[in-house]
């Protein structure tokens, strides 16, 4: 039970991995094979994860009803792990798209009070992006005064400045490339610029790790 238990952990983790690559296809086949162990406990933090994962994998193709059903399944579990960020934000992100705008609106809320307790900051760097993504893509209620861009930047503004806190960690070029859209629309250039030219710089460092990977490899393969 033990192997068991241990593999649908490993394949719910590259799982994940796939989904972020946007292999959705093998994700799912990753998924499926860990569903009946990942869901035998609800108290496990295996289950949470699991429908969380299993969430994010419909909200990626688009199946917003069956995103909503697993994030609220995970939400229904006994425990609440990692303060339920992964589920409430699909869950957000899901009825937003159905058309249930006061539903999104009050899980935004409920997120925006787990995020501030949450102590892993690349979550909560990737709960900020993808609620400013929902904000560009869905056109919520907002507090008075605040504009359907003032969302977007306060969100990928907040995903920026935990992702700078992070120990040897490069920012997201994807994050950088809305801040680049959103600060030409605001009308502020030089932050615009900036923005670019950081991901330019990251964008960069990447491909010299990824060379030196592969030079590593050719190495060992030669020896």
């Amino acid at each position: 039970a033990g192997h068991v238990a241990e593999r649908a952990t490993l394949q719910i983790y590259l799982a994940q991995t796939l989904i972020e690559l946007k292999h959705l296809d093998l994700a799912r086949q990753m998924l499926d094979q860990a569903q009946d162990a990942s869901l035998r406990v609800a108290e496990n933090v295996r289950h949470w994860t699991f429908c969380g994962s299993r969430a994010w994998l419909e909200r990626r193709s688009e199946n917003w009803a069956a995103s909503l059903a697993w994030a609220e399944r995970g939400l229904a579990a006994p425990k609440r792990w990692h303060g339920g960020v992964s589920c409430l934000l699909w869950r957000a992100v899901a009825q937003a798209h159905l058309g249930e705008a006061e539903a999104a609106v009050h899980s935004l809320d409920a997120l925006e009070a787990a995020l501030g307790q949450v102590g892993q900051p690349y979550l909560v760097m990737f709960a900020r992006k993808e609620v400013g993504l929902l904000h560009r893509d869905v056109d919520l209620p907002r507090p008075a005064g605040q504009s359907r861009l003032d969302a977007q930047f306060h969100q990928f503004s907040a995903a920026l400045s935990v992702a700078r806190s992070i120990p040897g960690s490069l920012v997201d070029p994807a994050l950088l490339t809305e801040l680049v859209r959103v600060h030409e629309a605001r009308g502020d250039l030089a932050q615009a610029l900036a923005c670019a030219q950081e991901r330019h710089d990251v964008i960069e460092v990447r491909r010299s790790q990824a060379a030196a990977g592969a030079g590593v490899r050719i190495r060992w393969s030669n020896a």
